[in-house]
């Protein structure tokens, strides 16, 4: 079946404020979350192989243990670093790589960053009315991750939103699909010693679709703001794909079919 995802190329990039490099490094379900992402609606992509295809050959992430060794094996496949900054590695994406840490920056970021002005918690994500594209490159320093996340509705929390509310949820204006789109990424670094890696973000960025969501959630400065407008005067507010191929169709197993993994590609 072919996955269209033109949608994320009209995605108009703004500056965005939201913290997504600060992953949840607690309790979490790892293999749980992986084989999750496989079973689930959203593309994940590793130098543009969809995460489906390459999860057979490390059983389908039935046991942690198969989540460890696509860790060492595909997500840090390029990183040069000895044995012993691999197995930190290793360790360090056991804690924080999953559904509320690196694995969705932007959405575990939209869940609890929407902030209005007063820097107070405006809104939240509903996770059920969201759409992700996931792109892993995988690099010697270790690897970059970006998330392209779709909000089609936002729980209200500040009583400010609640003219934009219906039900305590606030949906996408008319002729509209959602009310926010944002992008976000980050080079995970682990060249430097120690067991955490250093993030870098690359890229942040935000659209807000909801013209009354504008009003309370729009952080930017005013020197933000020019820069923003510049760039889409010159053409210079689209996103760069880490992986192209990901934009258009990939082509994901049938149900029940194992495929071979295309190594030309990793």
């Amino acid at each position: 079946m072919a996955v269209k995802n033109n949608k994320w190329e009209k995605f108009k990039a703004t500056y965005s404020n939201l913290n997504v490099a600060n992953p949840n490094v607690g309790e979490s379900n790892l293999q749980a979350d992986w084989n999750r992402a496989i079973h689930g609606k959203f593309s994940i992509n590793i130098n543009g192989v969809s995460l489906k295809i390459m999860a057979g050959k490390y059983n389908n992430f039935q046991e942690e243990k198969d989540v460890l060794d696509f860790f060492e094996e595909i997500v840090l496949r390029d990183f040069v670093g000895d044995n012993i900054e691999r197995k930190n590695a290793v360790q360090y994406l056991k804690k924080a790589f999953h559904q509320g840490g690196l694995l969705y920056p932007v959405s575990s970021a939209l869940s609890t960053e929407l902030k209005d002005r007063d820097g107070n918690i405006a809104c939240t994500l509903v996770s059920e009315s969201r759409d992700s594209l996931v792109n892993i490159k995988t690099t010697r320093n270790g690897f970059k991750i970006q998330e392209y996340s779709e909000a089609r509705h936002l729980v209200a929390i500040a009583e400010s939103l609640n003219a934009y509310a219906s039900e305590g949820k606030i949906g996408p204006e008319e002729g509209k699909s959602s009310v926010i789109m944002a992008e976000a990424t980050i080079a995970i670094d682990f060249s430097k010693s120690g067991a955490s890696p250093s993030l870098f973000v690359e890229g942040n960025h935000m659209e807000i679709l909801h013209e009354g969501l504008k009003l309370h959630l729009d952080n930017r400065t005013l020197g933000q703001k020019l820069v923003d407008f510049f760039k889409s005067i010159l053409g210079f507010d689209k996103i760069k794909s880490l992986s192209p191929i990901a934009l258009d169709n990939i082509n994901q197993p049938e149900e029940g079919v194992e495929q071979q993994v295309p190594s030309c590609q990793l």
